[in-house]
């Protein structure tokens, strides 16, 4: 008698233990993957392409308002589980993700993201302006040392 096979959750569970991730890594992976094949009405992860991803991550985007870094942790939980489930599948999903259609996972601009020449001026500044130059200055040598 075989053994029925595991699980899609116990699979990937599996791979991410064989790397030595971090438990929270690992709730966190299972909890996007469940995400994921949720919002596609249950449809077999293996089944779906980029368009599926892409889908997902406007989702999240557009309806759930979450930041480009949340985005992106859902991505890299995607992207390990297409790796670690299946070569062919990685390549074929990779390539389109890690071009010019990841526009929405670019996170926004900064206010005062350029600083302006007086901020510039005090980074370049010593941390200790009050203080005088050292240079040339000659320490005296105690000759009991």
């Amino acid at each position: 008698m075989s053994k029925p096979p595991k699980k899609l959750l116990d699979q990937l569970q599996d791979a991410i233990r064989l790397n030595h991730y971090l438990y929270r890594t690992e709730q966190t992976y299972v909890y996007w993957i469940r995400r994921f094949i949720l919002f596609h009405n249950k449809q077999y992860p293996k089944e779906m392409g980029t368009t599926h991803i892409e889908a997902f991550l406007t989702h999240l985007a557009v309806r759930e308002h979450v930041t480009a870094s949340t985005q992106n942790q859902a991505l890299s939980t995607l992207l390990f589980y297409i790796a670690s489930s299946s070569r062919c599948f990685a390549r074929q999903t990779l390539s389109p993700l890690n071009g010019a259609n990841s526009h929405h996972l670019q996170r926004p601009p900064h206010r005062n993201s350029e600083p302006t020449p007086d901020r510039n001026a005090s980074k370049m500044r010593s941390p200790l302006p009050d203080l005088p130059d050292n240079k040339g200055v000659r320490y005296p040598v105690s000759e009991h040392m």
